[in-house]
């Protein structure tokens, strides 16, 4: 999915590393319960790709235009019947 000034993709595989990276992080996760274990990382990152596989929309990953790796994940709206759906 390409909006005008940022592009929504699927999580890759080369994702995982940035993503568990994230997560494990203290200061990245501060707003959070806490940090996350390597299984929990891996399970939550196979939910993300599987939500999006199914549903068709979910947290997306958001790739740094430069390179296309992702930089961050993103937090999608499926807009429907006038309804937006915060995932």
């Amino acid at each position: 999915m390409k909006l005008s000034s940022v592009i929504l993709r699927q999580w890759r595989d080369s994702d995982f590393d940035l993503y568990l990276e994230m997560n494990t992080d203290p200061e990245v996760m501060r707003h959070f319960p806490s940090v996350l274990t390597q299984d929990q990382v891996s399970s939550s990152f196979t939910k993300l790709r599987d939500v999006i596989g199914e549903r068709g929309w979910g947290v997306w990953a958001v790739p740094d235009f430069r390179t296309t790796d992702a930089s961050g994940r993103e937090i999608s709206h499926l807009m429907a019947d006038g309804f937006i759906f915060d995932f």
